[in-house]
Formats: C-alpha cells, structure tokens, sequence
C-alpha cells in the first residue's frame, strides 16, 4: 500500500473513531454532571500520564528499525511487559493514596479498574505497530474502529443502567479486551507474543527518551486537570478540561488520520537520504492549512458549538473556550516535530523540548488558577507561544530548518487563518451568535466559512489547492457524466 492510500485509509479510520469517541463525550456531557465528568477527568489524566510509560517506546523503536527481527519483536513484548505490568500494580497500589492527594475518595475504584488496562497493553500495542510499519492500516481500521465501537456502546449501556462514572471506566476495560482479541486475529506473521528478556538494551535506550518525552508531553497536557483538580472543585476541572477536550478533538479528528503514518513516512525519507526539511514543512503546511482556519473560526463561535454540543450547563467552558484557541493553533505549528525527531534520531532533542514546555507549563498554570480560570487559559496560550519558539529550535538543531524559513513557508496558512477569522468575527457581529439558537448560527456560517476557506486556498496558491482538485475529481467527473 503506497503512502497516499494509507493516508487516505488512516484518515478515514481516524475520522470515524474521532466522531465516534466525540458522540460519546457529547452523550455523557448530558447523562453525567460536570462534577461527575471533573472525578473522571482527574483520574483519566493520572492513568494518560502513566500509560506513556507502559510500553517504554517500544512501538516507535519497531516502527522505526531498519533490520526487524523476530527476537526484537519478542524482546518489544518483554520489555512492554515489564513496564506495562509493573505499572497496572503500581497505580492499583497507590489509588487510595492518590484519593487522599486530590481529596477526592471516589477516584480510587477508577484507578483499580483502568489499572487492568495495562495487562493488554504489550501484546496489543507490539501488533499494532508492526501493521504500522508495514502500512496495513486496512487491518488497523478493522480493529480501531471496532474497539471504539465496542467501547462506546460497553459505557453507554453500563451508565443508563446507573453505574456513573464507574461505567465509563468498565466500558473502557470492556474495549481493550476487544481490542487484545481482535489483535491476536489480525497479527502479521512476524508477531510474536512470547516474550523474551533478553536484548532489552537498545529497545530501552531509544524507549527511554521517547518515553520521556511522551510522558513529559501528557503532563502537559494534562497538567490544568491536575492542578486545578488539586487546587479547585472537580466541577472546574471539568469545565476546563471540556474547553481544552473541544480543541483536541478538533486538532485530532484532522490530524490524527495522517498521525500513523507520519512517523514511518519520515523514517522512509530519512532512510532513503530525502530532504527531510522540505518533507516536515510540506506536511506541516497541509495539516496547519487545514487545521488553523477551523480552530481560529472554533474560537469566535465557542458559544453557539458549546451550547449546541454539550448543553447550558456547560456554559463557563464558552469564555475559556475563546482564549485555548489561541492555545491551539500554536501548539500545532510543530505538531510533528516528534516524529520527525525520532526519524532523524534526536531523541535526546525530542526529551529536552518537551522537558522546558512541561516545566513552563506546569509553573504557569499553578501561579495562574488563584486570579481565575481565564488565567489560566491565558497561561496556556503563552504556553502555546513558546511551544513554537521552542519547537522550532529542536527542528533547527535536529535538521538546520531554520526558524525564518519554516516561517516564511508557513505565511500561507497565516493567510488563511486570517480570513476565515475575520469572516467568523463580522458573522458575529452582524448576527450575534448568542442571540440566534445556536443550530442556525452554526448552519449559516457553515458554508460562508467553507466558501472563504477555498477562495483563501485558491487565491494564495496554497499546496492544499491541488488536493482539493484531486478529491473533487471524482464528483466532477461523475456531474459530467450525468450531463
């Protein structure tokens, strides 16, 4: 399968478990309280931050390898096994504790029961990244989106039947133990799940700074949950960690189709001794050209989308909303500058970048929550700020990319954002989208918005032009037949 068809197939896979794992976040916003939704977010953002451990790097080392063996693949599941295994335990061991740490009891049986998830882990992930290397993503379709399938409808039944947020994490379970059998059916020949324990050394060595990072990189992330979880209400929790989930999901139902296969890409790029600079701008320019118009226009329209998706009682989410956009589109800038790190083999660059964001952003957030939670989303925005600052220096060092140059390349999706911006601001002013229900602002800006967004990519001559043409060429030709 070449390059373009797995993109294609990984973007259709990823749109539909994004959409699928958004109507569920949708359903449970309704069925489920903000404090509520706050207690599962505090716990989700410990076992993220731990899962980044579980596998210590082993599927992008096998992503990434030149000569894969049989005895590498059986030293990834010993390795994964070691780590992922051994912080199940840990996480089961420390539940009450962390209840105590966040004053929160009813996080404990949350952490038991999303600590299980971990005994899956090295057997499903090892499989999942060999398809990935080989670009079989036709069988990686197959299991995500059945496991997404599985695990939404497991929570859905599982909280009508009143079991709470208890049910969102015995639906989780339920998911990976679909996703474990599916696996074992769709592995490649060169699976292997007898561990072995024996070369552990350069799996670890490469696993330990991209695990790092990864872990670092969900800190990040997750670091307003948790701080806020330990300073605040889980109520405010759940309301910031609404405004940041809107933006991910935005970012990742575009960007995650083309996330798989990102990091084999590169790698092949760099193995075949391609320019790899013009390889990370031109994939940079595509997503960001897609990406930054839609988060820009999210931003002025957080009201009408807020209200339409989760309802009233998610309204303080709307004015946090406004500023994580800005939050957003920055940090997006270099959204792949971790797989192009590891293609190039700068893992200790990867480490650092993401050591200064974490540590910036976790200072920043704590001193921010005593003035308000529009200071803290503010914080992020800075935070989003020096994420481009920072991320552009790795690349320079890791590929002599210069700063100006990727900006300069980047002028174009300045452009856009601009636009559909500026389009969204005077469609509030002119209509006032809190004075309209929220269903018509969104289904007349719509379309203005798709208009000016193509008239933009036309007009500045933008790379993603001659992909629109070649998406559209089928219906054309189809409306030319039919003529």
């Amino acid at each position: 399968m070449n390059v373009r068809n797995s993109v294609i197939l990984s973007a259709i896979s990823q749109y539909l478990l994004k959409i699928i794992g958004f109507v569920n976040v949708i359903i449970m916003a309704r069925l489920l309280t903000p404090d509520e939704l706050g207690v599962y977010a505090i716990a989700g953002a410990v076992v993220l931050i731990a899962s980044e451990l579980k596998l210590m790097g082993t599927t992008s080392y096998l992503i990434r390898e030149k000569e894969l063996t049989e005895a590498k693949v059986r030293s990834g599941v010993g390795l994964s096994i070691i780590f992922s295994w051994g912080l199940g335990l840990s996480l089961a061991a420390s539940s009450n504790y962390l209840s105590l740490f966040f004053d929160e009891p009813r996080v404990a049986p949350i952490f038991y029961i999303l600590s299980l998830n971990f005994i899956f882990a090295p057997f499903t992930s090892v499989t999942t990244s060999l398809l990935s290397r080989n670009l079989q993503f036709d069988k990686l379709v197959k299991v995500n989106i059945l496991t997404e399938v599985s695990r939404f409808l497991a929570s859905l039944v599982l909280v009508l039947m009143g079991l709470g947020i208890l049910g969102l994490a015995w639906g989780l379970l339920f998911g990976s133990l679909v996703e474990a059998i599916l696996v074992y059916i769709f592995r490649p020949s060169a699976a292997r799940f007898i561990p072995s324990f024996k070369g552990l050394k350069p799996i670890f060595k490469f696993g330990f700074y991209s695990s790092m990072t990864n872990l670092l990189a969900r800190f990040d992330a997750n670091a307003p949950d948790l701080v806020i979880g330990k300073l605040g209400t889980t109520a405010q929790v759940a309301f910031f960690s609404r405004g940041v989930g809107f933006y991910q999901f935005i970012t990742t139902l575009i960007s995650s189709g083309v996330w798989p296969v990102v990091l084999p890409y590169l790698s092949g790029v760099n193995r075949d001794g391609g320019n790899m600079k013009e390889a990370y701008i031109r994939a940079s320019l595509l997503m960001g050209g897609v990406c930054w118009p839609i988060l820009a226009a999210a931003g002025v329209m957080s009201y009408p989308i807020i209200m339409l998706l989760f309802g009233e009682q998610w309204l303080d989410t709307v004015p946090l909303a406004a500023i994580l956009s800005i939050w957003a589109i920055l940090r997006l800038v270099h959204n792949f500058s971790p797989q192009l790190l590891m293609a190039v083999h700068k893992e200790r660059v990867m480490l650092l970048k993401q050591l200064v964001l974490f540590t910036l952003t976790l200072t920043l957030v704590y001193f921010a929550y005593p003035y308000g939670l529009k200071y803290v989303a503010w914080a992020m925005a800075f935070v989003g700020f020096a994420d481009f600052v920072v991320g552009s220096i790795a690349v320079y060092f890791a590929t002599g990319l210069s700063i100006f140059t990727f900006s300069k390349a980047m002028f174009k999706n300045v452009m856009l954002t601009a636009m559909c911006f500026g389009v969204a601001t005077v469609g509030d002013f002119i209509l006032d989208y809190r004075a309209l229900p929220a269903y018509l602002s969104l289904v007349l800006m719509g379309p203005i918005l798709v208009i000016t967004w193509l008239v933009g990519v036309w007009s500045t001559k933008h790379p993603l032009w001659a992909e629109v043409l070649q998406l559209s060429k089928p219906l054309i030709l189809k409306v030319a037949r039919k003529g």
